[in-house]
């Protein structure tokens, strides 16, 4: 469980958030309350925590300014700013004095959104604990935990994950060349899923970069670049982020998504303003894109030997395998069975190579 405190000067706030939400269902068990900054400093003294809950705007000590002394004093102690205001420069302002995440009070007191967010939040500390407690962990494990962030997060646009990331290749103990290709397998995946020209930003690992150091280097170059690339397109960094994680939502969820309407309600974007910055961010029309997405998850589906063409349809939303095949033979030039003989006679030759 993540031990957890809450810090609020006022009490209502603190009983509302201690008493309202089940703690239990993000693996989360509140330890402590403080209504103060300097209070929450003493209580991490005398039991251990591994999250704040820290409201930003106290008197006398604010949140922003507890987290700058929570470096100090117990930098092993994550913290969460928790605001009434809806806005990234409060989320910035609160990662750059260390907080991993920032939440919104009203979001909390909707189930749907104290879920959603809550569950970004638990997932987020268990990586960063995982990463802390891991010194021993074999090397398999800290090298899926890095290839999990590279999938699952936006990490070229919101730089806390993009930190995240960073600490977990850090952790890395060397970089080796199978390692480094499963990196490019990944990257490539990510470029064809949100539509990066390679022309514009480099993708890809190359093969003089041997070291935990050197790989954060070059991933934190290559976020870098991405941004600079989708800032390209005029949008404000929440109407960035809001976007592309709708469509790695939906990248992950294609079998489950409904329609652009349900996607909307989720990431709270209008309709009609979705459908704009869609295709201005991603270059192609909304129905186009789950068209492209799920031809794009089918190929990497059926790169697996061990998923049946049937699991694969149902996989990406299309339940009728006859529609899937004429979809796919469409799209890419071949049946998905002849797509999967030719990757696999591919892989078989790699595999040839390498032993040689």
């Amino acid at each position: 469980m993540i031990r957890t405190v809450i810090v609020d000067d006022e009490y209502i706030a603190r009983k509302g958030l201690r008493e309202t939400i089940d703690w239990g269902k993000y693996d989360m068990e509140i330890v402590g309350e403080a209504d103060s900054g300097r209070q929450a400093l003493e209580l991490v003294k005398t039991k251990p925590v591994d999250l704040m809950l820290v409201d930003i705007t106290m008197p006398q000590m604010t949140g922003l300014e507890l987290i700058r002394e929570l470096r100090k004093a117990a930098p092993e102690v994550l913290s969460v700013v928790v605001t009434c205001h809806v806005g990234f420069e409060y989320a910035r302002d609160a990662i750059r004095e260390g907080a991993i995440d920032y939440l919104v009070k009203t979001e909390l007191a909707e189930e749907e959104g104290a879920e959603e967010n809550l569950k970004r939040i638990s997932r987020k500390v268990h990586r960063l604990l995982e990463r802390r407690r891991g010194e021993g962990r074999m090397t398999q494990e800290s090298e899926e935990l890095v290839l999990k962030g590279l999938c699952e997060e936006i990490w070229f646009v919101d730089r806390g994950e993009l930190e995240l990331l960073l600490e977990s290749i850090r952790a890395l103990s060397a970089v080796s060349s199978a390692f480094r290709r499963q990196v490019n397998e990944v990257l490539k995946e990510q470029q064809a899923l949100y539509r990066i020209p390679a022309g514009r930003v480099s993708m890809g690992i190359p093969d003089e970069i041997y070291t935990a150091d050197m790989l954060a280097g070059c991933v934190e170059q290559m976020a870098n670049d991405i941004y600079t690339y989708f800032a390209g397109t005029g949008y404000r960094e929440e109407i960035l982020l809001s976007v592309l994680q709708a469509v790695n939502y939906m990248m992950r969820h294609l079998g489950e998504v409904g329609n652009q309407t349900d996607l909307c309600e989720r990431f709270a974007i209008s309709r009609s303003y979705f459908s704009r910055t869609f295709r201005d961010i991603l270059g192609v029309n909304f129905l186009d894109y789950v068209q492209y997405a799920r031809i794009q998850e089918a190929k990497k589906l059926l790169r697996e030997r061990s998923v049946k063409t049937d699991e694969v349809a149902a996989a990406v939303g299309l339940d009728n395998v006859k529609y899937f095949n004429k979809v796919f033979s469409r799209a890419v030039g071949m049946s998905p069975a002849a797509y999967r003989r030719q990757a696999w006679n591919r892989s078989d030759q790699e595999e040839d190579g390498d032993e040689g």
